[in-house]
Formats: structure tokens, sequence, C-alpha cells
């Protein structure tokens, strides 16, 4: 009688919608001269002064989750990937629309190239598209197996890093050739992965790994497994030196109540530079350009943080 009530209730757990899906914040960008940020949170999306700790704008007319925004190199444009099938080009400072850039599956993932001509898109249903930011129009695309969690261009603009599910993809531009491809050791999975700012070295990561790993992008040879986790680990950041990497840790104690840990780690020594635990929602974190400011959510709220001192400068919630 007791397992049947139990299979009951975790079906019902299952089939429940999942609020905070539509209410957290799903990604965020901040802009190339470090003074704004933009939150990805439901169809719409928010910009903030980060030295003001004011809200700027709202605006955006997705029919869908944001799952992802990137901010073009000049500051002047962001592009937006959404579940509505379309990544939309805006103008960040009126909110119009520049260009709607059509697929045919959920839009997990956006990004611009250094210099700001292309941008590559990643879709659920295992397709990348680069784009040409100007006209909108498509430059190529790639179909891979699997769901595209994560998909940047390298710091030189030559290569484009893609994280399946299954492995990290490396892509070469001009040939639209993929020149190899790893998976993450002792792990089933490997969603995430991110150029080191030098652009030599690379590192992976996934929801069922607890460790990272760090690669060399020329060659795709294993260069460092960093230190096990307290959990799974995903959502790698480096600092714009490259010193630091941040992660985001998932664990479930015995009460079964997920919790969420932020783990900032000095990339020379393995060690804990700085960390924040028991939120209970955690999607995406990232450094400013200038390395003066750490940015990351819980559920809703938006906290940044003073890399000299590791503390909150400021609490950004649209409502």
């Amino acid at each position: 009688m007791h397992t049947a009530l139990l299979v009951i209730a975790t079906l019902m757990l299952f089939m429940m919608p999942n609020t905070s899906e539509q209410t957290d914040v799903k990604s965020l960008a901040i802009s190339p001269d470090s003074r704004f940020v933009v939150s990805a949170r439901s169809d719409t999306l928010t910009v903030w002064d980060i030295e003001s700790c004011s809200l700027l704008s709202v605006f955006g007319t997705h029919q869908g989750i944001v799952n992802s925004v990137s901010y073009s190199p000049d500051g002047q444009h962001v592009v937006t990937g959404s579940d509505d099938q379309t990544a939309i080009i805006w103008n960040v400072t009126t909110g119009e629309k520049v260009h709607t850039l059509h697929h045919a599956d959920v839009v997990t993932v956006v990004n611009y190239s250094p210099n700001g001509l292309l941008i590559v898109t990643g879709s659920r249903n295992g397709i990348l598209t680069i784009w040409n930011a100007s006209t909108g129009e498509e430059f190529a695309h790639l179909v891979l197996d699997g769901r595209i969690w994560s998909a940047e261009f390298s710091p030189d603009g030559q290569r484009i890093l893609i994280a399946n599910g299954h492995y990290a993809l490396m892509l070469d531009v001009a040939t639209e050739t993929i020149l190899y491809r790893v998976s993450n050791p002792h792990a089933a999975s490997l969603e995430y992965a991110t150029f080191h700012p030098n652009g030599q070295l690379f590192a992976t990561t996934g929801y069922q790994s607890a460790l990272a790993f760090v690669w060399d992008s020329q060659s795709g040879e294993l260069r460092i497994e960093m230190s096990r986790r307290l959990g799974d680990f995903y959502h790698l950041a480096y600092s714009p030196d490259g010193e630091l990497i941040s992660g985001i840790e998932r664990s479930v104690p015995i009460n079964l109540d997920v919790q969420y840990n932020w783990v900032i780690r000095d990339t020379r020594t393995d060690e804990r530079a700085f960390s924040a635990f028991d939120f209970d929602s955690v999607n995406v974190s990232e450094f400013s350009p200038d390395n003066r400011y750490f940015v990351i959510n819980s559920g809703e709220e938006i906290s940044v943080y003073d890399t000299s001192s590791w503390k909150i400068i400021c609490s950004l919630r649209s409502n």
C-alpha cells in the first residue's frame, strides 16, 4: 500500500507544471562595457544598470520562454533564443526587433561571434545554424545527434565549440567541418563546454558529472581533471583573465530537496576562491568583461558581486 502511494505521488510530482520554469531567470548577458546586464525571464528581457542598481527597460515579445541571450560586441544589439522556435535580434536601446531567425524546433542557445558579424544558434533537434548578424540570413547549418546545449565561438572567431549532451565538438567555421569530438571521462553526459579566454584551452562538464575537465583546443587532448565536487556540476564560466572558473553544483541530500551551490576555483591551483551554498535554483553565472563583477541568478533574483571583495553590491529583481 505504501509503495502504491509513493508511485502515485511521484507520478503527480512529474505531472505538475514547473512554475519556477516560467519565472526563473534562464539566461543573462553583460554588456561589453560592463555597465549593463540583460536578463531573460519567461518571454521577456530586462535591462539593468549595474552602477545604479536600477531597471532601465523591459521588452520582448517571444511566444515562449527565452532560453538564451547574447550581447553583440558593439553593445548595440542582443540576440535571444526561445521555446517559440525563433531567435530574435533586438535593438537593446529601443527594444525593437531587427531580425527574426526562424527554426524548426526550440532554440536552446545563441551567441555572437567576437567580431559581431555572425551569430550561432543551436536547437533541441540538434541543428546548429550560423547566421549573418547584419542581414539575418542563414550562412551555414550542421545537423548533429542530440540536443545542442551550448555553442560558442572561439576568441579568434575561427571555430565553434559545441556540447550536445554526449560530446564536445570543435567546428571549423570556414570549412564547416568537425575537427574532433571529446567525451567526459567517467561521465554519462556532457552539456556544457566553454573556451578559456586565451583560446588554447576549453572546459567541459555535464549534469551527471561531479567533475570538470580542461582540454587542449588544438588537439582535443585532456589536460586537467578538476577536483571532485559535492554533486552534479554544470554551467562553467571563465573570468576574462582566465585565472578563475565558476561552476554550479546541484546536490540532492537525504531529504531529496535539491540544493544549488556555486563555486569559483582558481584555475592555477584548483583551490576554491569563493563559494556560496543552499540556493533553491541557480541557472546561470557570468563574469563581466572588465573582471569587476560576477553576476549570478537565484530563481527570479540576480546578484552582482564585487570580485575584489566577493560582497554583493547589487540585487536585481524585476517584480
